[in-house]
């Protein structure tokens, strides 16, 4: 047993990434995943910080990169991925090319969620070794996350474990009047991290900070962590206020060019908004590349709106045994906060039948709510509480000595979690990528690269334009973003049936150049052969 507790973790956290990221390890990181899409995207909003970083021409402004050209503050269309570029910067200075950069990111990234939330269980929580293990498996490695792991700015939640570790530490450090030092340096770790998980991730901050408010006012209804909570304020005030400013100024510029961006977006409106609403049987999905679950209950399953984004299962053991966990643990005050804030969320989320939903209030009143088109990914805010009630199942079992069948409930959990999700050949992505850069006339301010009709979908090749405008230097009027510009649509569908098609561009491309004061004559029109 206690050979186990000494590699018991490692062996579950290099289980965790062989299971996220087989595809891409057995292949030799020759495949990525999951598509050409979202995922070549996130890799050039990447590249293009790296660039800016290093003040490479073209990528001189960091909210403006040479796509949609020349429109301005087009990274505010979509996540920024700022907080996790230290990780991306060191491996394309070393000489990585930027896909295999990516590949490397995204194995740190979900590498380092495993020790956060171990941290969290197993110092913060005080529970056993195989337990915290067994729980830091499925924060780090859980369904939700690996379903997610072609949105790669989804992955880097340990900054979302941080606040909680720092929570934690101060409701303890409050039962002794000593440590004021050590609980002001909690103080800075809460606020820090909400400035870092913002600037990595907008979605997971966005929910990160819904969660703490509702924390927060169950935590005041609770008398022992009201009485804990108003301690703390009365010593370390004047240390949360000055870490809430700075905060506050730190990411005033992100807020300040969504802000922005937002002001000449469409206004989404809530029928739209309501489409992404996690329906009740969201939570028992997984998915068809589920390994366990991928052909049941198909199509009763499959008939949502988005339903890639409504894969939200853990499977029926792991939901049942860290159900158990977190009940027979209600008795904390603790627990009682985490237990009411997880089922607020839970509500405030859902799409009932006859298509109620509480979100209609949140969508209306609560500032950033309008951006969250896919609701369905608070089920990653809700893999906290669920990995430490797994944990506290675990222990609770390791505790009474359950014996033979405990290891295989811990498979039966690893298991429920697997997925093969699919995966591209970054070489092939690659190639055609040199093909448009070859076609791209030099002397052009900018061009728009249009294509054949073929069975790729428009944003694939709209991503072959964009890299190819770096590996050229030309900036670019094609783009792929999670919003596009206003009067840009037109030119988004670029691929040519015949003469007609082309004329349509040709034309689409000239009025949005002059619109936005270019002389069209001065932009190269490609026309892939």
């Amino acid at each position: 047993m206690a050979f186990a507790r000494r590699i018991g973790p490692a062996l579950l956290c290099a289980a965790g990434l062989l299971i996220a990221f087989h595809p891409m390890v057995l292949s030799g990181f020759a495949r990525t995943e999951t598509d050409p899409g979202d995922t070549r995207h996130l890799n050039y909003v990447l590249e293009h910080g790296f660039r800016w970083l290093l003040s490479r021409p073209g990528h001189r402004e960091l909210w403006s990169p040479p796509v949609f050209f020349p429109e301005k503050n087009t990274a505010a269309y979509s996540e920024t991925l700022l907080g996790v570029l230290p990780l991306y910067a060191p491996w394309r200075l070393l000489g990585a090319p930027p896909d295999t950069a990516l590949q490397i990111l995204v194995l740190a990234l979900a590498l380092l969620n495993f020790p956060a939330s171990f941290f969290l269980l197993r110092h913060s929580l005080d529970l056993g070794v195989l337990a915290s293990s067994m729980g830091a498996f499925l924060f780090s490695f859980g369904s939700p996350r690996l379903v997610h792991v072609g949105h790669q700015q989804l992955i880097a939640q340990f900054f979302t474990i941080l606040p909680v570790i720092a929570l934690v530490e101060l409701f303890r450090a409050s039962e002794s009047p000593e440590g004021g030092s050590r609980r002001r340096a909690w103080i800075g770790l809460f606020f820090a991290s909400l400035v870092a998980q913002a600037y990595a991730c907008f979605y997971l901050a966005w929910f990160l900070a819904l969660a703490l408010a509702l924390a927060l006012a169950f935590a005041v209804a609770v008398p022992e962590t009201r009485r804990r909570l108003f301690w703390l304020l009365s010593r370390h005030w004047l240390a949360a206020a000055a870490c809430g400013v700075a905060s506050f100024l730190a990411v005033a510029p992100l807020a300040e060019h969504y802000l922005e961006a937002e002001a000449v977006l469409e206004r989404p409106i809530f029928r739209d908004a309501a489409m992404g609403l996690p329906p009740l049987k969201a939570w028992l999905n997984l998915g068809p590349y589920s390994w366990l679950y991928g052909s049941l209950g198909r199509p009763f399953l499959s008939d949502m709106p988005f339903e890639w984004e409504k894969r939200l299962g853990l499977g029926l053991v792991t939901m049942l045994a860290a159900t158990y966990g977190l009940f027979r643990q209600r008795s904390r005050p603790g627990v009682r906060v985490l237990i009411a804030t997880s089922a607020a969320l839970f509500l405030l989320t859902a799409s009932f039948p006859g298509r109620h939903t509480l979100w209609r209030w949140v969508f209306e009143f609560v500032p950033g709510a309008t951006a969250m088109r896919a609701v369905s990914r608070v089920a990653l805010i809700l893999l906290v509480p669920a990995s430490i009630g797994l944990a506290c199942a675990f222990d609770r079992a390791l505790l009474k000595r359950r014996g033979a069948w405990l290891p295989a409930l811990a498979a039966l959990v690893v298991l429920e979690q697997g997925q093969t999700m699919p995966s591209y050949d970054k070489r092939t992505a690659r190639s055609r990528v040199a093909a448009v850069a070859r076609s791209i006339p030099g002397g052009c301010e900018a061009f728009f690269a249009a294509f054949p009709e073929s069975s790729r979908n428009v944003f694939e090749t709209q991503l072959d334009a964009m890299w190819a405008g770096l590996e050229t230097g030309a900036p670019t009027v094609n783009g792929y973003s999670s919003h596009l510009p206003p009067a840009w649509e037109p030119l988004y569908n670029n691929q040519v049936r015949g003469a007609g098609d082309a004329e349509r561009l040709r034309v689409a491309l000239r009025q949005w150049l002059t619109s936005r004061g270019r002389d069209p004559e001065r932009a190269c029109f490609v026309l892939e052969p």
